[in-house]
């Protein structure tokens, strides 16, 4: 038997309801029904007028980059760069392919993962302060990554969300959201903020997403499809079109986005249903499951566990194995759970490389 521990990214179960609305599906190239369908979603979901759907997230990413980096040189900046708490792989990768540079800013507590702290998604304001101090005129956008992949799935409260938001506002800055996990980071702010014990997912979504310009999303986490993603601007109608101007050489037609008909069906309902409580909280109980277990074995992970995946901590089972920065990092360790135990996983490079710093 084998397990295959990366596999969260569009291979789920899809439900009754998906299954049925893809039999459904417009197949039109343009002007197709399901397509007005999906935006119907997400208006109704996250109060954005204009939806462009494309193969999946990095798929938004290829379309939107290039141009908030056209806007941005436009304004002044010499050196393009884009802040967040933490930009995940692919999302870090086309920016630089667009000709600017991803920073990071992290709460300090994420690279804590011994301690327990609620928001380890969270910005370091101060940090994120500082920085469009001194270098405003070159910062293209701020991207909101919720939940945060690339230190375990860790959510981003909602008061860090708006101070992010505001600062970036102030300032004149875009304010993305990339949305991955957008319904498991409001199922753990209603779990672990007070204010919204008694609201509804649905509500708590709009909340989030009131704080943002765009989002651009990979719609095979949340939103519970095989394939599909999203890039979505709230009422800047310019940035939409010259996006569109994008999506048809890189994606395909504006309303199709390299999706079948039927694939923007299932998006489309799948995105309602990734709001149900019931779902989220049986989804996140396996992880919490699974991460008590392995404590429990004494296995150290990033604490509390998150939404997607769990982070082993490598240099303290192994702690004979140094690993300078840089070379072959925890690959050695990867490989023998895979040829010894069978399970197929994936290195997080950049939070390993930050954690045998400090060790």
């Amino acid at each position: 038997m084998s397990r295959s521990v990366p596999e969260d990214s569009g291979t789920g179960a899809m439900s009754d309801r998906q299954w049925a609305g893809m039999f459904l599906g417009d197949e039109s190239y343009a002007g197709s029904k399901s397509y007005y369908q999906l935006s119907q979603a997400v208006e109704e979901i996250f109060g954005f007028q204009y939806t462009i759907p494309v193969h999946q997230g990095r798929g938004a990413e290829q379309i939107l980059f290039p141009l908030l980096v056209e806007l941005a040189k436009e304004k002044g900046a010499s050196e393009p760069v884009f802040l967040s708490n933490h930009h995940f792989d692919t999302t870090k990768a086309h920016i630089e392919m667009a000709g600017a540079k991803a920073k990071n800013f992290i709460c300090a507590s994420a690279l804590k993962t011994e301690i327990v702290d609620d928001w380890k998604g969270n910005f370091d304001l101060n940090e994120l302060s500082n920085e469009i101090k001194c270098n405003q005129k070159n910062i293209a956008a701020i991207i909101i990554t919720i939940t945060c992949n690339s230190v375990g799935g860790q959510p981003v409260s909602m008061e860090n969300i708006r101070s992010a938001a505001r600062i970036a506002r102030d300032s004149g800055i875009p304010v993305i959201i990339d949305a991955a996990r957008f319904a498991e980071n409001a199922y753990f702010i209603k779990q672990r903020d007070s204010e919204f014990f008694h609201e509804t997912i649905s509500n708590i979504v709009k909340l989030i997403f009131s704080e943002a310009d765009i989002f651009t999303m990979s719609a095979k986490k949340d939103g519970m499809v095989n394939i599909g993603g999203l890039c979505c601007f709230r009422n800047n109608e310019s940035l939409f079109r010259q996006a569109q101007l994008r999506c048809v050489p890189m994606e395909g037609f504006v309303t199709y986005g390299g999706l079948a008909g039927r694939d923007m069906a299932a998006m489309a309902i799948g995105l309602q249903e990734a709001l149900n409580e019931d779902h989220l909280r049986s989804r996140i109980a396996q992880v919490e499951y699974l991460g008590h277990k392995l404590q429990q074995a004494g296995v150290p992970i990033q604490t509390p566990e998150g939404t997607l995946v769990l982070f082993f901590v490598f240099f303290t089972l192994f702690v004979r194995i140094k690993v300078l920065a840089g070379d072959v990092g925890t690959f050695p360790i990867l490989l023998c759970l895979e040829l010894h135990w069978g399970i197929l996983n994936c290195n997080k490079s950049d939070l390993n490389y930050h954690l045998l710093r400090l060790n």
